[in-house]
């Protein structure tokens, strides 16, 4: 995606031409990106529930205060559970280098769980958009394929 900035502000998103993915295009999520980075309702700092689950209640706290939270609640559950109760999920691939990050945050952790959308989403979106839409460098055999299930 290209973004223009004015004055540290987002003025403009496009679909980057130059991208041998989406060649030009956007998502619909890319399309209204602008909209949801300036919502007037968009968290820009951590929050911390006061009061009962359901009450819509939220206190602003700092981010020691949001990260020393996290980090003792895992703790507890790796305390009573153990760190196979723990399972760290990711997005795919767009969401940057974050498996290796994880991996590591994992490994620290001492769970082996680490999971992501990508054999229901991202991997199907791929296949059938490099086979049938932009190409591909080494496509699967679909003339001989006798069954093709896509699932989104």
């Amino acid at each position: 995606m290209s973004v223009d900035v004015e004055e540290g502000k987002v003025i403009d998103i496009r679909g980057d031409p130059t991208d041998p993915e989406g060649k030009g295009e956007l998502t619909m999520r890319g399309k209204y990106m602008k909209s949801v980075l300036y919502a007037p309702d968009r968290l820009q700092y951590p929050m911390k529930r006061v009061g009962e689950r359901g009450e819509g209640r939220w206190e602003q706290i700092s981010w020691d205060e949001a990260l020393t939270t996290i980090a003792d609640k895992l703790g507890e559950i790796k305390k009573e559970y153990g760190a196979e109760a723990i399972d760290f999920h990711y997005g795919h691939y767009h969401s940057g280098d974050v498996s290796s990050y994880l991996v590591r945050l994992a490994t620290l952790i001492g769970t082996p769980n680490i999971s992501t959308p990508n054999l229901v989403c991202h991997v199907p979106r791929i296949f059938m958009q490099f086979i049938f839409d932009f190409g591909a460098v080494v496509p699967p055999d679909v003339a001989h394929t006798s069954i093709i299930i896509i699932w989104g």
